[in-house]
């Protein structure tokens, strides 16, 4: 974040975008302000939720899965993949 400070990228929290054009966003802030802002790159930032749809799916259906990685708990690659080792070695 301080890094971006420090380039003097303007940060908007939120807000709920309505339209990215070439140029420009809509948005409507989080007082509910309608704005169009003039930007030459639009990053878009979201919340992460993990994804267990195929552990519920099978689990009971074959004798041992695990669920582990983003897929149980949104995180760092560093953590996913950590886990991914230590559940591998358990085996």
């Amino acid at each position: 974040m301080n890094g971006l400070r420090s380039k003097k990228v303007t940060l908007l929290t939120g807000a709920t975008c309505e339209e990215i054009k070439e140029g420009s966003v809509q948005v409507t802030t989080a007082e509910g302000k309608w704005e169009t802002i003039p930007v030459d790159t639009v990053v878009i930032a979201v919340g992460y939720k993990a994804n267990d749809h195929l552990y519920k799916d099978l689990k009971g259906r074959i004798p041992e899965i695990y669920c582990i990685g983003n897929s149980s708990e949104p995180r760092r690659i560093l953590e996913a993949t950590s886990e991914g080792y230590r559940t591998g070695l358990a085996l």
